[in-house]
């Protein structure tokens, strides 16, 4: 670690700008385009004015809302830190970051900042610290309140940095919570259990009740908090015995953290009805991409999702993301049965987005999850999901044949009753096979009465082996029959690496150069 440089103050010959009239199309410029280098430097040769004068007046005119560093611009860390002689400089700035955070985090300089990206400028723990103590209530009570966006994702602050946000986070001695932060992006940052555990605290209601009620979006992605630091958080979400929960928190990635299947289930609990009916009502989405949880984290989250006997379940969450977590057909029908309607008619009615890319759910699993999406008896199905990714699932040719039945307009509905909501549907790398595309092209293809799906416009089937017979099923679908009824809804197709579709991929290529809609038809092939 470098020794920290004396931070200099603007000269006073800089005030001068203050007068300027051209100084406006400076400021009018830093604010529109966000990104303090790329600004002055536009400028400088524009308004013929020295490019630290620009910065530092700039910086100290406490005009700037937005601002976004990159420590190893040469010419960003000059302007800031400004009496250090260029001719120190090599390609890479000796310049500690911590000067630089230590100048940014003085309270007048961020009076009115409201976004601060030190994305990827190495801080380290140091740097958190010294930019905890600008968000912290000094001794007479003051602090910043302007500064809603901090991002700090790869700067390797550790567990020593989160605690030390965690602190300006957390409620006071006098349980007074007035901060303004509610988005803070901590992602590769090195973050393990006890970091974790210690911004739990601060979303935590303590003894009084008091928690911190302006984060909103969390992001802890890229560290590896575990099951330690997933359960920790996870009590903040968590209904307590007088029923309080954290109800600012809408939004936690917890992407690659090294989350098994018992933080699954703890989170699970704060998302489910307890025995009052109460469950974390707030966050609405949460992103597990690649851990662990398996089918036993998969189930316990289904129960959350599934309407219980009182018909009572979580009406939050919107999105859920289980991408790569060792998910089989267990955990897919359990999800399954949230999405299904029970006999009452009654199913989850606030999911729309679930990925589950990159597990092992199978043709049983895909299976379940067409039924949620099919028509029953009674007309009724899922309504609510509009997005579905099985990529990389091996459903194969049965599993794409069960799902086609949830879109294809059936004849108990008098050949026009289908699923109309799902609109996105990613199939990439299931081994479909002519059999697979065919069954998916019925869908998509007008009937007898000229019906067909109206609702899906996204359909992936990249890397699936479809071969000629079922490259020409979905262009006969895309291609004006007869009567000049022809698919409207599909903008979307993906069929690229299906090697073996051969001269028919041309059939496709003709029918979407044909197609009515041809302007705005996205194809990947």
């Amino acid at each position: 670690m470098h020794d920290c440089v004396p931070i200099v103050q603007p000269e006073e010959s800089h005030i001068y700008l203050l007068n300027d009239p051209r100084y406006h199309q400076v400021v009018e410029e830093c604010d529109r385009c966000g990104n303090l280098a790329n600004a002055t430097v536009k400028l400088q040769d524009k308004l013929g004015l020295p490019f630290e004068a620009i910065t530092i007046q700039h910086i100290h005119s406490k005009q700037f809302r937005s601002l976004e560093v990159d420590i190893h611009d040469v010419r960003t860390v000059s302007a800031l830190v400004e009496g250090l002689p260029r001719s120190l400089y090599g390609k890479e700035p000796p310049v500690p970051c911590l000067v630089l955070v230590d100048w940014l985090a003085n309270v007048s300089l961020l009076k009115n900042l409201v976004s601060l990206d030190l994305s990827g400028n190495g801080i380290g723990p140091e740097g958190a610290k010294v930019l905890a103590v600008a968000l912290t209530p000094n001794a007479e009570g003051v602090f910043n309140t302007s500064l809603n966006t901090l991002d700090l994702e790869y700067n390797g602050i550790g567990d020593e940095g989160a605690k030390a946000l965690a602190v300006a986070l957390t409620p006071n001695e006098e349980v007074v919570f007035k901060g303004s932060l509610n988005t803070l992006d901590l992602r590769g940052n090195q973050i393990g259990p006890e970091g974790a555990k210690a911004l739990a605290v601060a979303l935590t209601p303590n003894a009084e009740g008091v928690f911190n009620t302006s984060l909103n979006t969390l992001n802890l992605r890229w560290n590896y908090i575990g099951d330690e630091g997933a359960k920790a958080l996870a009590v903040a979400l968590t209904p307590n015995a007088e029923g309080v929960f954290n109800t600012s928190l809408n939004t936690l990635d917890l992407e690659r953290n090294y989350i098994g299947p018992e933080g699954g289930k703890a989170l699970a609990v704060a998302l489910s009805p307890n025995a009052e009916g109460v469950f974390n009502g707030s966050l609405n989405t949460l992103n597990l991409y690649h851990n662990n949880i398996g089918d036993e984290g998969a189930k316990a989250l289904a129960v959350a999702l599934t309407p219980n006997a009182e018909r009572v379940f979580n009406t939050s969450l919107n999105t859920l993301n289980l991408w790569a977590n060792y998910i089989g057909p267990e955990g897919a029908k359990a999800l399954a049965v949230a999405l299904t309607p029970n006999a009452e008619g009654v199913f989850n009615t606030s999911l729309n987005t679930l990925n589950l890319r990159y597990n092992d759910i199978g043709p049983e699993g895909a299976k379940a999850l067409a039924v949620a999406l099919t028509p029953n008896a009674e007309g009724v199905f899922n309504t609510s999901l509009n997005t579905l990714d099985l990529a990389w699932n091996g459903i194969g040719p049965e599993g794409a044949k069960a799902l086609a039945v949830a879109l294809t307009p059936n004849a108990e509905g008098g050949g026009v009753v289908f699923n109309g909501s799902l609109n996105t549907l990613d199939l990439y790398y299931n081994n479909l096979g002519d059999e697979g595309a065919k069954a998916l092209a019925v869908a998509l293809t007008p009937n007898a009465e000229g019906v067909f799906n109206t609702s899906l416009n996204t359909l992936g089937l990249e890397d699936n082996k479809i071969g000629p017979e079922g490259a020409k099923a979905l262009a006969a679908a895309l291609t004006p029959n007869e009567q000049g009824v022809f698919n409207t809804s599909l903008n979307t197709l993906n069929l690229m690496s299906n090697y073996y579709m051969g001269d028919s991929k041309a059939a496709v290529q003709k029918a979407i150069r044909k197609h009515p809609k041809a302007a705005t038809f996205t194809l990947r092939i």
